[in-house]
């Protein structure tokens, strides 16, 4: 470089590592001025983690952000039913709903145990209004059984949630 004080210090010291930048003239610091930063986009594979926050399984991935946090992909309710909050390869929506199954299993466990008063109210939660208008007087002529299905089908029907019917095939 001509006149090597005129120069900003950090820009000799970049010219005598042979990186092929005129330099820059300006004291001020601010970045390198003729680097261009060269940005691979790297797609990491999900790597979820299942969290309980006191309603139910959250499942995130830890190798994608958003808003500052790890992103949520799903959520698994207490009574094992599944929300999908983005596309998953096929493998981890596997494994998400293997973990449903078992929070499913562990919820009808639960339930069995819990007298109708109880499973009514819980039923009660997962109501409109009007579902619960029209057909609480039956709910309590049903075997425990069936008010488990009923619970499970108006919570997937009145909050977007899915059933997880059964484990999907593993693949190996």
């Amino acid at each position: 470089m001509k006149n090597d004080s005129a120069y900003n210090p950090m820009c000799l010291d970049c010219a005598r590592l042979f990186h092929g930048c005129g330099g820059t003239t300006c004291q001020t610091w601010t970045g390198c001025a003729m680097k261009t930063v060269e940005r691979k986009v790297t797609t990491l594979a999900p790597c979820l983690h299942f969290g309980c926050l006191g309603n139910g399984v959250t499942v995130y991935d830890v190798n994608h952000e958003e808003h500052g946090d790890y992103k949520t992909v799903a959520h698994i309710a207490e009574c094992g039913n599944v929300k999908f909050y983005c596309a998953l390869p096929t493998q981890y929506v596997e494994k998400v709903t293997l973990a449903a199954l078992h929070q499913q299993k562990e919820y009808a466990q639960q339930w069995e145990s819990w007298p109708s008063s109880r499973q009514f109210h819980e039923m009660e939660r997962c109501m409109t209004t009007t579902q619960f208008l029209q057909s609480s007087a039956r709910f309590f002529s049903m075997e425990s059984g069936e008010r488990l299905q009923v619970l499970l089908s108006l919570h997937a029907q009145n909050f977007g949630y899915t059933i997880p019917k059964h484990a999907p095939a593993i693949q190996k």
